[in-house]
């Protein structure tokens, strides 16, 4: 395969996008892991881009990547608490909101770690 194609998977990953003798070279792609799947922009074996990683336990993170890593703004949900804010190469940098149940609330985060707590009730 050399060029643009779609591939597609039984399982029914697929990827989309631009080939190089035989390898898939950058585009659009839904890749399965066990139960858990990411869909969005790949690009030289990597999540690169814009994408939507799914955990087989219902939560997930949307945002961009960059060499399989989190950057930028982005939106995870983890135990049904959704929390949106900025990533700085892989990991939670500064002020997040935080939404449970309706409920609003901020969360400050320095390389990851929780620098001041929120309360939701």
């Amino acid at each position: 395969m050399h060029g643009y194609g779609v591939f597609h998977y039984y399982n029914g990953d697929f990827e989309r996008g631009i080939w190089k003798e035989d390898n898939f070279i950058e585009g659009n792609v839904k890749k399965t892991y066990s139960d858990e799947y990411y869909e969005g922009e790949f690009k030289n074996e990597e999540f690169n881009g814009k994408g939507k990683y799914y955990f087989n336990n219902g939560n997930y993170f949307e945002g961009k990547y960059r060499f399989d890593k989190i950057i930028g703004d982005g939106e995870e949900k983890i135990n049904g608490v959704i929390y949106k804010g900025y990533y700085y190469n892989g990991l939670n940098e500064g002020k997040f909101t935080v939404i449970k149940d309706g409920q609003v609330d901020y969360i400050e985060f320095r390389n990851g770690e929780e620098k001041s707590k929120c309360i939701i009730y």
